[in-house]
């Protein structure tokens, strides 16, 4: 009996050592297929990782799809990354137009897009990617109706600027010794080279010719009965006033009683009010109190639409159907510190001519330390647009020769200034100096017609192109197309659906 209990305890403890050297042996298996599990991943994840940094990848990865009347229209990273950068530069610049060097304080393209708040909920990395896939969407919509419009083609000077456009790419990037590509991929992020740069600048470019040539189609529908009764009903959408006006401020002061400072302001403003029988008289009036009261304040006022005045509190008094020329009034300013003296002078409908003319300006240099504007520096101004005058009116006295001379004189300023430029469809209140608006626009100009004119900032020579389109039929008319272009995209964009794919655009504006 013993010697079977032994056998059997002997044949198990043989069993339970091979079953361990089994776990054994598929721990160590296991821990091996674990190891091998590991190596694959990191091996899959370093060639995606090579893969995603390759230009391919940025090339080939779906961010956007537009859908239309052709069907799916793909837009790769590459793709994306040129509309959002256009959008970017183009509203940098337009902000710089605007603001100069502190536009920077408003976007900064020195820093992230979004860190950057655009309005109170998106950065303007929101606003960009929303412009540039609502830019795509019009311009394949654009394309698409482009390719069915049979009258419809680029034009030879059209082509022209495309080749110039990619020409001067090609130059710069010559000048700093790199390929065209490279040069695109700096701007644009990786993946960009000359070909996928021409083939989308030269969609955007179609879609920009056709959709001038939409908006020149629509323009010219419009019948003069049209134009007439657009402008019957909307008045002084572009009607404009010419008026003065001047604000007489109550005291200030702890001490002082503010519905009396208020009283005296009105009974001065009505007391100047009651000397005003002209703009001549009205700014005299004014000269003479800022004088006594040592104010250097100005006057303000001059050539304006309803829409620029209508938070002034004179605007509706301005624009009333009533109002003749000569009429003066005392109204109460809009944040109740004073009261406002305003003149009307006259109701301007436009009802005339645009004005073309050329200028070149002979600014009169300012004082490095007071910033002003001494009689020296005006004299000089005067002796240099003297010169200018007489040497182009000994040659051949025409507007080529006017460019010819201008061009000269500029060149030759080191000082930068002279200014030479062109002013097409001028009307009043256009450019703001009044001078040469009243010279352009006197009935009895002819073309070819030039004049020397003062300036508060120096001397001005003008030469008379000749007369435009009749200046409220061509406003009315731009009016009229602009809403009837912006009718007819928005109701051809709707059939177009756009499509962010996450994937994509999450490796996008990486540049």
């Amino acid at each position: 009996m013993s010697s079977s209990k032994d056998t059997r305890i002997s044949s198990r403890s043989a069993a339970v050592t091979q079953n361990e050297k089994q776990r054994k042996l598929d721990k160590e298996q296991s821990g091996k297929g674990v190891v091998r599990i590991v190596v694959i991943c990191a091996v899959v994840l370093a060639l995606l990782l090579l893969f995603i940094n390759t230009s391919f990848f940025y090339r080939n990865v779906n961010t956007v799809t537009i859908t239309g009347i052709n069907g799916e229209e793909k837009f790769s990273i590459v793709d994306f990354n040129f509309y959002y950068t256009t959008v970017a530069y183009e509203t940098y610049s337009e902000i710089y137009d605007s603001y100069g060097t502190m536009a920077d304080y408003v976007l900064n393209p020195g820093k992230p897009y979004d860190e950057q708040m655009y309005n109170d909920t998106a950065t303007w990395d929101d606003y960009f990617t929303e412009s540039a896939v609502y830019t795509m969407k019009n311009v394949v919509l654009m394309n698409d109706l482009a390719e069915k419009d049979p009258d419809f083609a680029l034009t030879e000077e059209q082509q022209e600027k495309l080749e110039e456009h990619f020409a001067s790419a090609k130059e710069f990037a010559d000048e700093l010794k790199i390929s065209v590509s490279r040069y695109f991929q700096s701007t644009y992020g990786k993946g960009m080279n000359e070909k996928i740069y021409r083939e989308n600048y030269t969609k955007l470019f179609t879609a920009q010719c056709f959709s001038e040539y939409m908006g020149a189609k629509i323009e010219g529908d419009y019948t003069e009965e049209q134009i007439a009764a657009y402008y019957e009903a909307n008045p002084n959408e572009f009607n404009a006033v010419s008026y003065r006006v001047y604000t007489v401020l109550a005291e200030k002061g702890e001490e002082v009683d503010k519905e009396q400072a208020l009283k005296d302001a009105k009974e001065t403003a009505e007391k100047l009010a009651a000397e005003v029988k002209s703009i001549e008289t009205f700014e005299a009036a004014v000269a003479k109190y800022e004088e006594e009261n040592e104010i250097t304040s100005g006057v303000g006022g001059g050539h304006a639409l309803l829409a620029s005045l209508e938070n002034t509190g004179y605007g509706e008094w301005l624009f009333d159907s009533e109002r003749a020329s000569g009429d003066v009034t005392v109204l109460a300013n809009s944040d109740e510190t004073g009261y406002n003296i305003v003149y009307f002078d006259e109701l301007d409908t436009l009802d005339y001519n645009f004005a073309n003319v050329r200028t070149t300006i002979f600014y009169a240099g300012q004082d490095e330390e007071t910033g002003e504007i001494t009689d020296e520096a005006k004299a000089e101004a005067l002796k240099s647009a003297e010169a200018f005058f007489e040497e182009w009116k000994s040659g051949d006295a025409t507007e080529d020769s006017f460019l010819e001379v201008s061009k000269k004189y500029d060149e030759d300023d080191e000082a930068d200034t002279v200014i030479p430029g062109q002013i097409t469809e001028l009307y009043n209140g256009v450019t703001g100096v009044a001078a040469i608006e009243t010279w352009a626009l006197d009935e009895a100009r002819q073309a070819g017609d030039a004049e020397l004119l003062e300036l508060a900032t120096g001397y001005v020579v003008v030469y008379y192109v000749g007369e435009g389109e009749h200046a409220r039929t061509a406003m009315v008319r731009g009016t009229m197309a602009t809403e009837g272009y912006n009718a007819w995209v928005e109701e051809s964009v709707e059939s177009y659906k756009d499509e962010i794919h996450g994937f994509g655009y999450y490796f996008s504006r990486d540049f």
